[in-house]
């Protein structure tokens, strides 16, 4: 075939080519329309279960309570805190200079702020003629009965501060008894009752973050040992050693961490 042949057959293939080149961009444009308002609706759809979840927290959330409570058998705390390491530290320190009767490091260690509530306090003096006035209403050995609500157990959190020992609330089916005077509360696990004041003396049961009555004075102490002669909402009468009976209201020593250094910050006594 000539050259002059072959040139209309030349002309109508590029046309060709150039119509199917046309029609397959046109077609991967329609494919690209079509993904496009999959991935937006997944996209949207994305959106809208992540914000269902924020909102679903956000009711959990608002439904949970305004402070936690830690159970201990039928007694409650209300707004209990949890000691850390800094904490711990602070408390076993004061501690110590309780044991001591330092009582002159116990006061460098009040809070600029401390404040007072109960008969003892002497509203409207210096603090430090308060904790003297404090340390005085705690009777002949006023560092034993310190070192006891210093060196607790269990805390709980009041207007901003950590007190101890935490007071307590009877929960259960007989909490109607625990509203006359001298209950208190067994403040540990398995507390041996025993049937006379004294280590040798039998065992009756043993107690645990239970309500208990006292129902005598409390007794000297013999040995090293002081002892609290209690009745137990079962009716079983006995002895259990002073360190674990507390009052379920009982006067309590309070803590603020200010500046970035704990400091003793207030007393309470519910008691009077």
């Amino acid at each position: 075939m000539s050259e002059s042949g072959c040139q209309p057959a030349a002309w109508i293939r590029g046309i060709l080519i150039f119509i199917s080149s046309i029609l397959f961009l046109s077609a991967c444009s329609d494919d690209n329309q079509a993904v496009a308002p999959q991935t937006q609706q997944l996209d949207r759809q994305s959106s809208q279960g992540l914000n269902s979840n924020l909102i679903q927290r956000a009711e959990i959330k608002k439904q949970r309570p305004p402070f936690s409570q830690l159970i201990l058998g039928n007694i409650s705390i209300d707004y209990p805190y949890s000691p850390n390491k800094d904490f711990k530290l602070f408390i076993k320190k004061i501690s110590r200079q309780a044991s001591s009767k330092n009582f002159l490091a116990l006061q460098n260690k009040l809070s600029p702020f401390f404040s007072c509530t109960g008969k003892s306090c002497k509203e409207g003096y210096p603090i430090a003629e308060q904790f003297r006035a404090i340390i005085t209403s705690l009777g002949k050995h006023p560092e034993k009965t310190l070192k006891h609500m210093i060196d607790t157990k269990y805390y709980q959190q009041i207007n901003g501060n950590i007190c101890g020992p935490a007071n307590f609330v009877f929960n259960g089916a007989e909490q109607d008894k625990t509203s006359g005077q001298g209950w208190g509360y067994i403040n540990g696990k398995n507390v041996r009752l025993r049937k006379k004041a004294s280590v040798k003396s039998g065992i009756i049961t043993h107690l645990s973050h239970t309500p208990a009555r006292q129902i005598s004075a409390i007794m000297p102490i013999k040995k090293g040992m002081q002892w609290v002669n209690v009745e137990t909402l079962k009716g079983q009468k006995g002895f259990v050693a002073k360190k674990y009976f507390l009052p379920l209201k009982s006067k309590q020593m309070c803590y603020q961490k200010i500046a970035g250094e704990w400091k003793i910050s207030a007393f309470r006594d519910p008691t009077n």
